[in-house]
């Protein structure tokens, strides 16, 4: 069985009702440049959807479970997994801010800046709010704990909702990015 010829012709993308002449692309289908946005949106997008779904589950899950315990346990449960989640998190932030800013640079795109710029924003509000709040909860000794580690951990859910808040927002505007 012999497969049709396919066709010269593609629309760009969804809704954009642009032709391309696919005569002038290269071998993979791609105008020049173009795959190194496709990597830059795919990183943007992807980088920061794992950052906000692992927000997401800190502050929807996790956190409410560890108010729930008393406070030693809720002392103890914070510090076995505060810091595992920082070195797991900071780095997707990162690249979906590098990703966002590589696919503004090609694309021109505004939301693709915006998205950016709020995910990296997570970053400077993790260092100056939430890591002092974090800081202060690793010195405690659980034996110590009561209500000055109950108002920390309090705190610290706080000012994660709110960084979550940011990564859910910056993903938002990257995913209207990719239809703009």
């Amino acid at each position: 069985m012999r497969l049709p010829a396919p066709p010269r012709q593609w629309p760009r993308g969804p809704g954009r009702g642009q032709i391309r002449d696919l005569s002038r692309q290269g071998q993979d289908g791609a105008e020049d440049g173009e795959n190194g946005q496709v990597v830059a949106e795919g990183i943007a997008l992807g980088a920061t959807g794992m950052f906000a779904g692992l927000a997401l589950q800190v502050s929807l899950a996790e956190q409410p479970a560890r108010l729930a315990l008393l406070a030693r346990a809720r002392l103890q449960h914070w510090q076995a997994s505060a810091g595992r989640a920082q070195t797991l998190a900071l780095p997707f932030a990162l690249a979906g801010c590098a990703g966002g800013l590589a696919a503004w640079a090609q694309s021109g795109g505004p939301l693709w800046l915006a998205g950016a710029l709020l995910v990296g924003a997570t970053v400077p509000v993790s260092l100056l709010m939430i890591a002092p709040t974090a800081r202060r909860l690793r010195a405690l000794d659980p034996r110590e704990a009561g209500p000055t580690s109950n108002a920390l951990i309090a705190r610290w859910g706080r000012r994660h909702a709110a960084r979550t808040a940011l990564a859910v927002g910056a993903e938002a505007l990257l995913a209207l990015a990719t239809f703009a």
